[in-house]
C-alpha cells in the first residue's frame, strides 16, 4: 500500500473503531493494585544458640543485602541491640527450598544520645537497608523512658549515622503510670521499609495511638498511622501520614496488629503483614495484604482521629495470603524481605518469626514465590 492510500485509510479506520470497536476496560481495582500471585515454597527452623557471646533469637526484622547476597536480621534486644548478618542460601530445587542458614557476623548497634548526652535505650523492631549500606532501625517505643525513634547505622560497624525526627504526637505521655497520648508501650513502630530508590522510608505503628483509639474498647478502631519520610537529598522530613485500616482480631484472639511493611515498588504499593495473638493457647495467626497508598488522605493535621471515617480515605488493601492455609503451627511472624530472583524470574519473599528468646522455640523462616502478572481488566 502506498503512503497516500495509507493516509487516506487511517481516518476511515479510526471512525469505524469509534462506532464499533471495543477496548478492554481497566477496572478501578486494577488501577489501584498490582496483579500479584503468591505461592508458599518452604520452611526452615533455626534453633536458638550463642554467637559471639550473644543469644541468636528474637528476630524482629530482616533485610536482603544485594551487594553481598546476605541478610541482616535484627534482634529485639534492649540490653544489647544487634544485627546478625546471615547467609540464607536458596537451593535450585523444584520447588526452591532453603539451604542451611549460617551466621557470618554480629553487628552491635551504637546507642543514640539525648541532647544532654544520655544514652537512649533502643527497642529495635523494624529494619531497612539502604544502597549506601546505611541500615535504618525503628525503635518501637515502650513508654516515656524509651522514646519511639528512627535511627540509621553503618551496616558493617554498627556506628550511629543519624536519627530522624518523629512527630510529637507519637511520643508516649503518661500520667499516674497510664498512657494518655502517643504510642502504647510495646505497640509502636514495628515495621520499616524503603522504596527501591532508597530515598523514601515508611513505617507504621502496630496499634492505634492512645488518642486515636475509640473511647469504647468494644468498638473497632479506624486503624493505625503510616508515616512517609523523605530521606533523599537534604534534611529528612515527614512527607505525609496515612490511615492504615486493621482487620478485626480473629475469634479467640485478643489483638491484631500491623507487624511489617515491605515496599513493592516506588508507586505506593506495599505488602503489609498483620499478625494476631491468641493468649489462651499462645498461638498466632497472620494475613498478608497488598496495600496501596496512592489515593489515601494525608492525616498529618489530625492530632487525633475522628470516631468515624467521614471524608477520610484510608489506604486501600486486599488479601494476598492467609497463613491459616498452612499445615503447621505459625510462629510470631515479624520480619519480611524480598530476596534474590528465583530461576523463573519471580521474586523470592522470606518471612521470619520472633521466638521471644525462648530456647524451646526456633526462629522460623518461610519462603514464598511472588509473581507479578499482567494487569487485570474488567469484562465489558
Amino acid at each position: 500500500m502506498n503512503r497516500l492510500a495509507l493516509k487516506t485509510l487511517i481516518p476511515v479506520l479510526t471512525l469505524i473503531c469509534l462506532w464499533g470497536c471495543t477496548f478492554p476496560e481497566i477496572s478501578a481495582e486494577a488501577r489501584t493494585f498490582l496483579n500479584l500471585s503468591i505461592e508458599y515454597l518452604d520452611r526452615y527452623e533455626l534453633l536458638q544458640t550463642t554467637v559471639e557471646d550473644t543469644t541468636l533469637g528474637g528476630i524482629s526484622a530482616i533485610a536482603y543485602d544485594r551487594q553481598t547476597q546476605t541478610y541482616l536480621a535484627l534482634a529485639d534486644a534492649k540490653e544489647n541491640p544487634r544485627i546478625y548478618r546471615l547467609a540464607i542460601p536458596l537451593e535450585s530445587t523444584q520447588p526452591p527450598q532453603f539451604g542451611p542458614i549460617a551466621v557470618q557476623k554480629v553487628i552491635r548497634l551504637q546507642a543514640p544520645q539525648t541532647q544532654d548526652g544520655r544514652s537512649i535505650t533502643l527497642d529495635p523492631e523494624g529494619l531497612a537497608l539502604g544502597s549506601n549500606q546505611w541500615v535504618y532501625v525503628a525503635s518501637e517505643g515502650s513508654g516515656s523512658d524509651h522514646p519511639a525513634l528512627f535511627a540509621a547505622f553503618d551496616a558493617n560497624s554498627g556506628n550511629l549515622k543519624t536519627t530522624l525526627p518523629t512527630p510529637q504526637r507519637f511520643q508516649a505521655i503518661e500520667q499516674d503510670q497510664q498512657a494518655v497520648s502517643g504510642i502504647y508501650p510495646n505497640l509502636g513502630f514495628e515495621s520499616l521499609t524503603l522504596t527501591p530508590e532508597g530515598d523514601r522510608l515508611f513505617s507504621a505503628t502496630e496499634a492505634p495511638l492512645v488518642q486515636d483509639a475509640p473511647p469504647d474498647p468494644s468498638q473497632p478502631s479506624l486503624g493505625v498511622r503510616l508515616l512517609h519520610y523523605w530521606i533523599g537529598v537534604g534534611d529528612p522530613y515527614v512527607v505525609a501520614e496515612h490511615l492504615y485500616p486493621l482487620e478485626l482480631p480473629p475469634l479467640g484472639s485478643l489483638f491484631n496488629g500491623l507487624s511489617e511493611l515491605l515496599a513493592i515498588d516506588s508507586g505506593g504499593h506495599f505488602l503489609s503483614l498483620e499478625r494476631a495473638v491468641n493468649p489462651v493457647n499462645h498461638s498466632f495467626s497472620a494475613q498478608l495484604f497488598q496495600s496501596a497508598v496512592a489515593m489515601a488522605s494525608d492525616i498529618r493535621t489530625l492530632e487525633a482521629l475522628p470516631e468515624k471515617l467521614g471524608n477520610l480515605i484510608p489506604i486501600q488493601k486486599r488479601l494476598l495470603f492467609n497463613f491459616s492455609t498452612l499445615d503447621f503451627p505459625l510462629g510470631n511472624l515479624e520480619g519480611m524481605t524480598f530476596g534474590p530472583l528465583l530461576a523463573d524470574g519471580s521474586r523470592s519473599l522470606i518471612l521470619v518469626s520472633d521466638n521471644g528468646f525462648d530456647p524451646k522455640l526456633p526462629s522460623e523462616f518461610l519462603l514464598f514465590r511472588v509473581r507479578q502478572l499482567p494487569a487485570m481488566t474488567a469484562h465489558p
